[in-house]
């Protein structure tokens, strides 16, 4: 094969829905610790969870994931909605 896949020439694609594979994606990216060289595996599976219930509910694109992968911080929206949603299952845990 002499050629790439040229996104570009899909803009259709762009305006749906984030893939599994882009969130799976994006969620090794950022939970993975360049100095350690190891996965933290309770942050890839949050990341999953948070960005998959975005793109099911519309409110992650797939140019939005395809944006991220060119960052070297995981977006503080997401974590935030992260951070969140733990401290209200502890809650909900100790109840």
């Amino acid at each position: 094969m002499t050629s790439t896949f040229d996104i570009t020439k899909h803009q259709d694609r762009l305006t749906g829905p984030a893939t599994w594979n882009q969130v799976v994606g994006l969620a090794k990216k950022f939970s993975y610790n360049v100095k350690t060289k190891k996965t933290d595996y309770q942050t890839l599976s949050q990341i999953k969870g948070c960005l998959w219930s975005q793109s099911k509910q519309g409110k992650l694109s797939f140019a939005d994931c395809n944006e991220m992968f060119s960052k070297k911080t995981f977006p503080a929206k997401y974590t935030k909605m992260i951070k969140e949603y733990t401290a209200q299952a502890k809650l909900v845990e100790k109840s």
